[in-house]
């Protein structure tokens, strides 16, 4: 449901900027590449070892993605529906009114995942038997099939990809591995060893280098998933700056090849080509890069509080632009009021232009992405670090309650267990005098996470920014 800002523009002059920013995408990686091969170099200078994970008689040792976050989001029915069904329900999806049950962008990916790790797993399972007489040569061709299928899971979506990995045999665990053995620079089989590549459990942030996938996006500057991998790990060793702007290249690496608008479904009949679907790349990225402002935002909270202004400052513009990139987030999902209202986009509700609350007899609808309850009280924290005014707070705090109760991805996935909103209601908890009209906004009586530190960092950060606004 990729909406473009502006109709006018010619394809030359589209040509041109998609031109120049596939240049700067290009460059950015070229420096990724050069600074980690840098670090090695440097610390081989010195005589120091480039360090590699040690592990013990003792120690856990799972794949790296086992420690993705937002795992949880992604589980549901979809993970074991019948291929067939799961397709039949994607276009059933597609080809519903406004607002669709599901996001169609992320049916679809999850149509393609289920499909391409299904063959994968079929290829690893075949090449590891013994049962049938394979050569060498035609065991690695299988493999190297194999991983491309998987990588091609985890461009699409790699949070996805791995909650279906991890239903599949364990046999393509290791089958990237194998194919680096042979061939040690091919970019699909570094792309998927990085997922697979076992490692001590909670200790990926020390056991995790960029350079696989420094050589990945180098390697595929047109693809803006590797630059999504990267980022994703940026947040986990604790880079969020880094984070946000292989965000900001993999974004424009979407503009510069943004396809054209899907036709309507009376013109396209029953079937679509999958070039022609939507898919949900776009709003992955504005997620993370919204989830990565955030974070920037509550790292500086303390050095704000203690009296630092360019901290203060620092809180308030990444709050802001956090909230930006949720609400463009939330624009991909439409919402209606119901009783024959007109279709909005969800961000609409947040904003001066929202619609009144309907009655209590009319049925609200709205599409559901697995990533939006975690969305909506992200988009709540992060007001309350802009100092947005309590009485905004409170309004949309109970759009949110409102929106959470329509949130509804049967049967496709399993309610989604949001950490963002664990932490909301946790500051609802400590702080009822900051967010006074919210209380009975949060979904009383649901079952939440553990708060993370962020709900006290963001609660008591409330108190002393709101004296400066």
């Amino acid at each position: 449901m990729t909406r473009s800002k502006k109709g006018g523009e010619s394809s030359a002059d589209g040509a041109g900027a998609g031109a120049a920013q596939m240049e700067v995408v290009k460059k950015d990686a070229a420096k990724g590449e050069k600074a980690a091969k840098g670090e090695k170099a440097e610390k081989a200078a010195k005589g120091e070892k480039i360090e590699k994970p040690v592990v013990t008689a003792g120690s856990l040792v799972i794949c790296r993605n086992k420690h993705w976050r937002y795992i949880s989001s992604f589980h549901g029915p979809w993970l074991q529906l019948p291929p067939e069904v799961l397709e039949s329900l994607a276009y059933s999806n597609f080809h519903a009114p406004a607002p669709h049950p599901i996001d169609p962008g992320v049916f679809f990916d999850l149509v393609k995942i289920r499909k391409f790790v299904d063959e994968a797993t079929h290829l690893a399972v075949r090449a590891a038997s013994g049962l049938t007489k394979l050569s060498r040569e035609r065991k690695y061709r299988m493999r190297e099939l194999a991983t491309q299928k998987l990588a091609r899971a985890y461009k699409l979506d790699e949070i996805a990809a791995s909650v279906a990995t991890m239903q599949s045999a364990s046999s393509i665990e290791d089958v990237a591995a194998l194919v680096l053995a042979r061939a040690p620079r091919d970019p699909d089989a570094t792309y998927v060893h990085f997922f697979h590549e076992k490692i001590p459990s909670r200790m990926l942030a020390k056991c995790t280098p960029l350079a696989p996938l420094d050589l990945v996006v180098s390697e595929r500057a047109a693809d803006p998933a590797p630059l999504r991998t990267r980022a994703i790990t940026r947040i986990f060793k604790d880079d969020p700056t880094g984070a946000a702007a292989d965000l900001t290249s993999a974004l424009n690496v979407v503009a510069a090849h943004r396809p054209h608008p899907t036709p309507a479904p009376a013109t396209l009949g029953l079937r679509i080509p999958d070039a022609a679907q939507p898919t949900g790349i776009e709003a992955q990225l504005l997620f993370h890069r919204a989830a990565t402002h955030l974070s920037i935002a509550t790292a500086h909270v303390d050095p704000a509080l203690a009296g630092d202004t360019r901290a203060r400052k620092l809180v308030r513009t990444h709050a802001k632009r956090a909230l930006r990139d949720y609400g463009k987030f939330l624009a991909f999902l439409p919402y209606t009021p119901g009783g024959g209202a007109p279709v909005v986009p969800a961000s609409t509700l947040f904003t001066a232009a929202a619609p009144p609350p309907p009655a209590v007899a009319v049925q609200e609808e709205l599409t559901y992405h697995p990533l939006l309850p975690d969305t909506l009280h992200s988009l709540l924290l992060a007001h309350l670090l802009a100092a947005t005014p309590i009485a905004d707070v409170a309004r949309h705090a109970r759009v949110v309650a409102r929106l959470c109760r329509l949130a509804d991805g049967y049967p496709v996935f399993l309610a989604a267990r949001s950490p963002a909103r664990a932490d909301w209601m946790e500051v609802v908890r400590r702080c009822p005098e900051l967010v006074e009209g919210c209380v009975g906004c949060g979904e009383e009586g649901r079952e939440y996470p553990a708060p993370t530190e962020r709900a006290g960092i963001v609660g008591r950060s409330r108190i002393q920014l709101a004296k400066h606004v």
